[in-house]
């Protein structure tokens, strides 16, 4: 569905509102007198607004404004570099008005080679944009009334760009001519009501182009153009009598829905928006309030959970506590109960032989035994350690050569609750040899078997 949109025409003595609505085109006046200063015609225009269905909230709105107001002219942009562009072509407009350039706020339409220079003084515009934003009215395009009435006549749907080199628009007090070149305006002049002044202005672009005038009309009052074109090659080709208000509406709602972008726009410089964003200011306030209160749930979501689990862990160290106080009754509840209650099940294996978890395994004693038992009787060597930890023999010591070694381990291996890995061994600086002599013991013979050792 098309937007609406609204339009403020300005103007010295009469102020109107445009309203774009579902069911049509309104065009209303605005009570303003001739002696009303502008900042009270702006307050009567946002109260009329507010009367069409404008609601504010950042949607922006067109204020157009009259063409007594403009100033132009056309200067050449051949040879412009594209840095700094926009402030070379201001100083060149200024040099064909009669306005300093930094009293002006300008606009251009290219083409071939050649620009339309618009401009109005920021000093006729600015205190209306004021008081109208002080009312809540925000404004989004500043642009004449002509303009906007004919870039609808020419872009339109069945527009006469095609068709017309030139377009006369009535209204109140003036005329607006516009010369044409393809879709663009060439040139514009504003003219009274006098057939001679519109007729002189046709003869002098017979004269500087041999193409025939060929006019659209719009508003003027048919004896004006039949006296003006008497006496030169003009032809109407076009001709109605739709005001300029109702075509500019049209342009404005194109441009409020985002569907085109007008030829001239004079928001800008002196008089630019200071706040881009106010179109979305109340989407972006509600993301953020909407960020906001993800992040307060997720802090507070993740707050709860870690004192979920704060409570887990302080339950679990109030158990340690527990076992540790029935384990060890006499002794002092350690700081860190885990550590503590895991070095004594270390010891406590150690102690144990590391065989509390295979049921029948060897007693310690028994390996003790079978180890003495087997070392041979007839040999010179001295045991340096004897170490038996889950089941694994250790020994180590010296003898008088590799040989002795080889036949400590195979006496050991004769064992049949032993299993002895070949000896390692090294020489010593003096004499003789230290071995060391690894290998593991079984609960009985069919043990061994089952893990592979020998009978």
């Amino acid at each position: 569905m098309t937007p609406m949109a609204f339009v403020i025409f300005a103007g010295e003595d009469a102020w109107q509102i445009g309203a774009a609505k579902p069911q049509g085109l309104v065009v209303v006046d605005v009570a303003t007198g001739p002696d009303d200063d502008p900042a009270e015609a702006a307050q009567l225009a946002a109260e009329a607004l507010k009367n069409e269905g404008y609601t504010g909230g950042g949607r922006g709105v067109v204020l157009a404004v009259p063409s007594g107001w403009c100033l132009c002219a056309s200067i050449d942009t051949d040879g412009l570099s594209h840095q700094n562009t926009r402030p070379t072509m201001v100083y060149r407009l200024e040099e064909k008005l009669p306005v300093a350039a930094e009293d002006l706020i300008a606009d251009f339409i290219p083409h071939n080679g050649q620009s339309l220079g618009v401009c109005i003084e920021s000093s006729k515009i600015l205190p209306i944009i004021e008081a109208l934003e002080k009312r809540g009215v925000a404004v989004d395009v500043v642009s004449p009334t002509a303009l906007l009435a004919l870039q609808d006549r020419l872009s339109a749907e069945g527009g006469l760009a095609d068709e017309v080199n030139a377009v006369v628009w009535g209204d109140r007090d003036h005329l607006d001519l516009f010369f044409l070149s393809g879709e663009a305006p060439v040139a514009w002049h504003l003219l009274g009501h006098d057939p001679k002044d519109l007729a002189t202005h046709l003869g002098m672009r017979s004269i500087n182009t041999d193409a025939p005038t060929r006019l659209a009309v719009s508003a003027v009052d048919p004896a004006l153009i039949d006296s003006s074109i008497t006496d030169s090659d003009a032809q109407v080709v076009a001709s109605d009598h739709e005001p300029m208000t109702a075509a500019a509406t049209r342009t404005a709602q194109r441009v409020i829905g985002g569907k085109t972008s007008c030829w001239v726009n004079l928001r800008r410089d002196a008089a630019a928006v200071r706040d881009p964003l106010r179109h979305v200011q109340t989407p972006l306030l509600g993301s953020l309030v909407a960020g906001l209160i993800f992040l307060a749930t997720l802090c507070g979501a993740m707050a709860w959970r870690g004192n979920g689990y704060q409570q887990n862990i302080d339950d679990s160290e109030s158990h340690q506590r527990e076992v540790f106080g029935q384990v060890f009754p006499s002794r002092a509840v350690p700081v860190n109960v885990k550590s503590r209650l895991a070095s004594e099940h270390r010891r406590a294996a150690d102690m144990g032989g590391g065989m509390e978890g295979l049921p029948g395994g060897p007693s310690c004693l028994w390996v003790l035994h079978d180890v003495l038992t087997q070392m041979p009787r007839d040999l010179r060597y001295r045991v340096l350690e004897l170490r038996l930890t889950g089941g694994q023999v250790h020994l180590e010591g010296q003898a008088r050569s590799h040989g002795d070694a080889d036949q400590i381990a195979t006496a050991l291996g004769a064992h049949e609750r032993l299993s002895i890995d070949p000896p390692r061994t090294e020489a010593l600086a003096d004499q003789g040899i230290a071995f060391t002599i690894t290998g593991e013991a079984y609960a009985d013979s069919v043990s061994r078997a089952r893990m592979g050792g020998g009978p």
